[in-house]
């Protein structure tokens, strides 16, 4: 799961010259990528019915 806050309400992720997100983004399991977003297997989860409680710590 990825989850970012938009900046000034654009409807979509800002970044600044070299690509460098320039608003709040998070990914489950908080993971993160080297360089771009983490691997779909960092960041999954198995979700079981009433279980799951996921936090996105946002950077």
């Amino acid at each position: 799961m990825r989850n970012w806050k938009f900046g000034k309400n654009q409807g979509k992720l800002r970044t600044n010259a070299l690509g460098i997100p320039r608003d709040g983004f998070g990914f489950s399991n908080d993971t993160m990528g080297t360089f771009g977003p983490p691997s779909f297997e960092k960041a999954a989860f198995k979700v079981t019915a009433g279980k799951n409680n996921v936090s996105i710590k946002l950077r």
